[in-house]
């Protein structure tokens, strides 16, 4: 009787080591599997963010028609400023502007329509501290104006158009001659 528990606690050993095997096996196998399939799923991660971001840009862009800035100098109350005007066609469908950032700047706008055309019209301001000490504003701010110093602008709007919301870049701005006021 011996002989035959020490052979069920062999045949038992020996199962629990095969087991053992089997399941590194299994555990390198799946481990090879996941290693070998990773550039699929990296594909599969790229296609679907591809399939996402192109779903996003259905929305209609805005027919940009001009785009221009201006600088100018007010006479008497001193400062400096920038007028920003876009030009564009007037879409189908309804549209509401919901901001303007002019080189990371938010700036208020208005907008006009004109039969089938839309002027969007946005300004930064500089007041001069010294003639206008009710601004708030220091020399400092007023000499940096950052806005009013730049050569080249870039402005994003962003809008609802057919109750879809989108953005739009706008680059190449032309710069018109600066005004003086008295």
């Amino acid at each position: 009787m011996e002989s035959g528990i020490e052979l069920l606690v062999i045949e038992r050993s020996n199962l629990v080591s095969g087991l053992h095997n089997i399941s590194q096996k299994i555990v390198s196998i799946l481990s090879l599997f996941l290693r070998s399939m990773k550039p699929f799923l990296l594909i599969l991660i790229f296609t679907l963010s591809a399939c996402h971001s192109s779903k996003k840009s259905s929305i209609q862009s805005l027919d940009i028609l001009q785009a221009t800035y201006q600088k100018y100098i007010p006479g008497e109350s001193g400062g400096k400023g920038i007028l920003f005007s876009i030009h564009f066609k007037k879409p189908k469908s309804g549209l509401d502007i919901n901001s303007v950032i002019v080189d990371g700047e938010v700036l208020k706008f208005s907008f006009n329509l004109k039969e089938e055309m839309i002027k969007l019209e946005c300004s930064k301001f500089y007041a001069d501290p010294d003639r206008d000490p009710e601004s708030g504003g220091d020399r400092a701010q007023f000499e940096a104006a950052p806005l009013f110093h730049a050569s080249k602008h870039q402005a994003i709007i962003h809008y609802t158009l057919a109750g879809k919301e989108g953005s739009q870049i706008i680059q190449n701005f032309e710069e018109l001659p600066m005004q003086m006021y008295p």
